[in-house]
């Protein structure tokens, strides 16, 4: 085995671990976010085998957010790329441990992408992989149950394999399957994103072919089969409602769309370019130290890889997916850099690791016979990481435990019961209170023990009529009691 294989598997390996620990450690294997829980319910449906589950007649009773009731049928606003992956999960029943072996494999792809955008660099690729698994917005993405690491993978695989199919691969069909199959499940998992990572690839496509330096044929593949999976995403919502051009997310929340003026975002005036600014602005400060993990200093091997010697238009063409994605999310009411970093902007992450390597070697081979500057060098990037680990980290972690006021201390209450046969209804005045153990039920809630919220007499009546012969239990936070 090669040195650089030898390490970027001992380095997956630490990042899956990594990744698993934050989301038994930090995260408690417990959803936080309405997404997550949304998530997670697709994905036991689509583990039964089917595409949507039966609603409850009590739907208020048995809340999980962003899930819809629609006539008969519950299932989430979310395509469905991701939940389909997670279900897999499901069945095996380590949900937990998905989003760690994909973020593990999207650092290879990292690695691969660099490799091929750089003429097999594996110091910059290996360098760029490292600086991934290291990152807070990567342990965090890869712990959670979130879309997104998915999307990294399938995105990061698509740019390597459409790059190694349009230029000088010998299996020019193949990598352009490979490319359209990603970049269509991508569609199936992140639509917005995955159109906007695409288009300037295919800028740089068309203007190759223009001036023959690549071919037409293995973009034309990548493109017809892209098209032919982002084309289930209308028959999927077709199936589910009747219609193929709804929009799942503004049937939760009407103003939940893409565009600019009322009608788009919460605010009476709507979405606005001035808000679209701030937004980006507020991003990319995050960006600064939720890449590298570098308290504001996300920028330092930037600068090198773009202006020092030997100087490349492909430094400068790794900005493109960044800028493609921030334009498009620009569209977007909602920024992303509230919990996780910018994590609507993260699929252009492995390009700028990469950009940072690529300066790092640089300042690297600039200080050649210069011990001084290569001590100063080492010494400086031994500083980076102690505030990554010491202080950007640890404070990382800290924001996510008990993230949204969720832990699994009431559903550990509820296992150290050993109640069996039982119906519980959780009190609480936010939905939280409920989303401790929400995650608990089985779509058709037909569980051994089956979590209701506390509606009010006459619903929490309804609810208990549909359990004959079940013990019923009210829980308060840890505390359980039967009636």
């Amino acid at each position: 085995m090669r040195p650089a294989t030898l390490i970027l598997l001992l380095l997956c390996i630490f990042a899956f671990g990594a990744a698993t620990a934050v989301a038994y450690g930090v995260f408690q294997v417990v959803p936080h976010l309405e997404d997550e829980h949304a998530n997670l319910f697709q994905a036991k449906v689509f583990a039964t085998g089917k595409l949507y589950a039966p609603g409850p007649s009590q739907p208020g009773a048995f809340y999980v957010p962003f899930v819809l009731d629609w006539e008969g049928r519950r299932f989430s606003k979310y395509p469905p790329g991701y939940s389909l992956v997670l279900a897999l999960g499901v069945l095996a029943r380590t949900p937990w441990l998905v989003n760690p072996l994909l973020g593990a494999l999207a650092l290879i792809a990292t690695f691969a992408l660099g490799r091929e955008i750089f003429l097999h660099d594996e110091q910059a690729a290996l360098l760029a992989a490292i600086f991934g698994a290291t990152s807070p917005m990567f342990l965090g993405l890869s712990a959670a149950l979130l879309s997104h690491a998915l999307s990294l993978l399938l995105l990061t695989t698509f740019a390597w394999a459409f790059l190694r199919s349009t230029l000088h691969a010998l299996r020019p069909t193949l990598y352009a399957l490979l490319a359209g199959v990603t970049l269509g499940w991508a569609a199936l998992t992140r639509p917005l994103t995955a159109i906007a990572y695409a288009l300037p690839f295919g800028v740089w496509a068309v203007w190759q072919v223009a001036r023959r330096r690549a071919r037409l044929w293995p973009f034309i593949v990548s493109v017809l089969v892209a098209a032919a999976i982002a084309a289930l995403l209308p028959l999927y919502q077709w199936a589910l409602t009747g219609d193929y051009s709804v929009n799942l997310y503004a049937t939760w929340w009407g103003y939940d769309s893409i565009g600019f003026g009322p009608g788009h975002g919460p605010l009476p005036e709507g979405h606005s370019l001035a808000s679209a600014f701030h937004n980006a602005d507020l991003d990319l400060i995050s960006l600064l130290t939720d890449l590298h993990g570098w308290p504001a200093l996300g920028w330092v091997l930037i600068v090198p890889g773009l202006l020092m010697a030997p100087r490349d238009r492909r430094d400068v063409a790794l900005f493109a997916p960044l800028v493609a994605l921030a334009v498009a999310h620009g569209f977007y009411w909602v920024r992303g850099s509230s919990i996780y970093g910018p994590r609507y902007w993260y699929e252009a992450a492995p390009f700028l690791w990469l950009l940072s390597a690529r300066g790092l070697v640089k300042l690297w081979e600039w200080a050649r016979g210069r011990s001084a500057f290569r001590s100063v060098i080492k010494i400086g990037l031994a500083v980076l990481i102690v505030l990554n680990v010491a202080i950007t980290i640890p404070a990382r972690f800290a924001f996510w435990r008990g993230l949204y006021f969720v832990t699994n201390e009431p559903w550990r209450a509820v296992q150290q019961a050993n109640i069996h046969n039982a119906l519980v209804i959780v009190r609480g005045k936010l939905w939280t209170d409920y989303g401790a153990v929400l995650w608990a039920n089985s779509p058709a809630l037909d569980d051994d023990v089956v979590f209701a919220r506390d509606q009010g007499e006459a619903v929490n009546a309804a609810v208990i009529a549909q359990y004959p012969g079940r013990r019923v239990y009210w829980q308060d936070g840890i505390v359980l009691r039967e009636k």
